[in-house]
């Protein structure tokens, strides 16, 4: 082996000793921001979020507020309440609405005008534009965060209704 060869071979180990410690610098930082993720799911704990659903809960007495998320405006929203067994025992019509985040209450009376008991119920919206193409729209419901669960891939809170990933949560409040 010549003086060439030789000083090839040290630039490579060199470059490989380089990219060996830049891959453990890396699994560091991948580490230390997963630990900051789940230090965030923490600090929800006791704090109302908003966040997407498919149900509603009623409770005996009240109403059950929540929001209508709209990426663009719609001409007509409507949102459709159901029993466990997939029939429609609400509608409330809520109208033309801007793009963003709306407030709507859900005051429990069925399309019978009766009070509908406490439970779950699905609820769906659906929003068209004024040329009558469909609209992404979404329910979201607010929940008060119970827990954390750091044991998935990504940190997830935990509310009355099930888990939520924190990636969906849309509102933070107290």
């Amino acid at each position: 082996m010549d003086n060439t060869e030789f000083t090839a071979q040290l630039a490579q180990f060199s470059s490989l000793e380089q990219l060996t410690d830049l891959n453990k610098g890396m699994s560091s930082l991948i580490t230390a921001q997963a630990g900051m993720a789940n230090l965030q799911a923490l600090a929800f704990l006791g704090h109302q979020v908003a966040a997407p659903t498919d149900h509603l809960t009623l409770a005996e007495n009240g109403d059950t507020p929540f929001q209508v998320q709209l990426p663009n405006g719609a001409t007509d929203v409507v949102v459709t309440l159901r029993d466990a067994a997939g029939n429609v025992i609400a509608t409330n019509h809520l109208g033309a609405l801007p793009p963003g985040l709306h407030p709507a209450t859900w005051d429990g009376q069925t399309n019978d005008a009766l009070r509908a008991g406490a439970g779950n119920y699905g609820v769906e919206v659906g929003a068209v534009d004024s040329d009558g193409n469909p609209v992404a729209a979404r329910i979201l419901s607010h929940q008060q965060v119970t827990g954390v669960d750091l044991g998935g891939s990504a940190p997830a809170i935990l509310t009355a209704t099930g888990s939520v990933p924190l990636a969906q949560v849309v509102q933070l409040s107290d």
